[in-house]
């Protein structure tokens, strides 16, 4: 293995980057031509850990009850019932197998709401509303949107 030199990756250049960056005050970041970014920062500063999940709640509650209202019934296209099947019965669909979806899928279908295909409906909806979270967490650390900007952005992803 080689050594690196200096400003090289591997020495830390990109976390005092970081650090850096965090550090300079936001009015002489220029972020102020991309959409707000820099009153965002103000914002979210300000913010209490509070509001953050608060929002984040409303976020995962949102997404969820609008994929539950138009989650399929039944079987739906492709591999709908093959999936369905192999969490009925613990099988292996095709591959690549789906192990983890499989094995979550046979403690959803306990639930005793609707039918099979509904419970697994229930259950992806489910894991599509987190990911909206996840997209609404990004969004505030990443790109330092306010709250509000960044819940109305995740919310798009259920649609």
């Amino acid at each position: 293995m080689r050594n690196l030199g200096p400003g090289q990756a591997g020495d830390g250049c990109f976390r005092k980057s970081i650090e850096r960056r965090r550090t300079i005050p936001i009015s002489s970041r220029g972020d102020s031509d991309y959409g707000g970014a820099a009153e965002g920062n103000a914002l979210s500063e300000s913010e209490s850990p509070f509001v953050r999940i608060g929002i984040g709640s409303l976020v995962f509650l949102i997404s969820w009850v609008l994929l539950v209202r138009t989650a399929a019934p039944s079987y739906y296209l492709d591999d709908s019932a093959e999936t369905c099947t192999a969490a009925a019965l613990v099988g292996i669909p095709h591959s690549p197998g789906y192990p983890l979806y499989t094995l979550v899928s046979r403690a959803a279908l306990l639930l005793p709401l609707g039918e099979i295909p509904f419970r697994l409906s229930l259950l992806s909806a489910f894991w599509a509303a987190g990911s909206a979270v996840l997209l609404f967490l990004l969004l505030k650390r990443i790109s330092g949107l306010d709250s509000l900007r960044a819940a109305g952005l995740a919310l798009c992803l259920p649609l």
